[in-house]
């Protein structure tokens, strides 16, 4: 007992003095050393941060650099000025009429030269002169250049030699966005004594001839020919257009380039240069002349010959014809 407690005396003791068991550091030993001043700390590298981010786009490309064209703001897309939409001034429309007149009893020969519209030929019971009236539509860019236009169409009527007279029409000259469109009517008198010879110089239009008596010869650039009821010899050159006649008492003389031509009712001998178009005849007195019909012919109830000259025969239709039907090669 007495042993057991000096051992117990004798643990404290060397616990007290330090001796055994988990050593005291010194307090100079404890203290952190003192940190190195910072010239002599190592150099950390600066982080660098981005001035501007470019977006990617999905080509692969990137979009520009943009200029600041402010101290604190930037356009990236400056606005687009819409340009105005500027709308045509209307035109503005006048109509006009002007009319020349002759004695009939003066003429032997009439020259018409006729312009870019229509031309009619008529008869009227009414009528004791050859009027000549010029039916005028003008569109321009303002009134006042409208009425200029309309009053810049004449009819001019010219006395070349005795008995032999020219009319023509006069038309403007027309700027961007004006037309003038002109239609021409020549009324003739009824009397049957009426007789003299036209020749029609056309360069565009259609034209429509009711009731002429006496030789007439119509040269067309382009346009329809329509020809009722004429007394005398007739002579076409057809540009672009059909030909119609029906109802001649003398001898008929088509050059048709390309259209339709047809004639019927034709008191005379007929000759007719087909080319290209339909070709049809009917109800004839008088020799019948077809040349160079590229697309065939119809010919029906002639009484007199019938020759035919460049045609397939596989392509033609005649039927009721008095006379002989010749097909030849060539040309007369």
């Amino acid at each position: 007992m007495i042993a057991k407690s000096l051992m117990l005396l004798l643990s404290g003791l060397l616990l007290l003095s330090g001796c055994g068991g988990t050593p005291v550091r010194k307090l100079e030993e404890s203290k952190s050393p003192t940190p190195s001043p910072v010239e002599n700390a190592p150099q950390v590298e600066t982080s660098t941060v981005a001035s501007e981010i470019r977006p990617a786009i999905q080509d692969g490309s990137i979009t520009p650099n943009t200029t600041p064209t402010s101290g604190d703001a930037q356009l990236v897309n400056p606005p687009t000025i819409a340009t105005p939409i500027t709308t045509p001034e209307p035109l503005s429309e006048k109509d006009s009429m002007t009319t020349v007149t002759i004695d009939p009893s003066q003429v032997e020969k009439l020259v018409l030269m006729n312009g870019s519209g229509p031309l009619e030929i008529c008869r009227d019971p009414q009528a004791s002169t050859i009027s000549f009236t010029a039916e005028v539509i003008s569109r321009a860019v303002g009134l006042d250049r409208a009425r200029e236009l309309a009053s810049g169409v004449r009819v001019l009527l010219d006395n070349t030699a005795p008995g032999r007279y020219r009319a023509r029409i006069i038309e403007p000259q027309l700027q961007e966005r004006e037309e003038c469109l002109i239609d021409l009517k020549v009324t003739l008198p009824a009397d049957d004594s009426v007789d003299f010879d036209l020749d029609i110089q056309d360069s565009d239009g259609s034209i429509a001839i009711e009731g002429f008596k006496g030789n007439l010869s119509i040269t067309s650039l382009k346009g329809a020919i329509e020809i009722f009821q004429a007394v005398g010899n007739v002579d076409l050159s057809s540009g672009t257009g059909p030909c119609n006649v029906i109802g001649v008492e003398g001898s008929l003389k088509i050059r048709d380039g390309a259209g339709a031509c047809r004639v019927s009712e034709i008191t005379g001998p007929i000759e007719i240069w087909g080319r290209e178009g339909e070709l049809e005849v009917r109800y004839v007195t008088g020799e019948v002349l077809l040349i160079d019909g590229r697309d065939g012919a119809t010919v029906q109830s002639i009484e007199g010959d019938v020759t035919l000259f460049g045609f397939d025969p596989a392509s033609c239709v005649i039927e009721g014809v008095s006379g002989s039907v010749l097909y030849k090669t060539g040309a007369p």
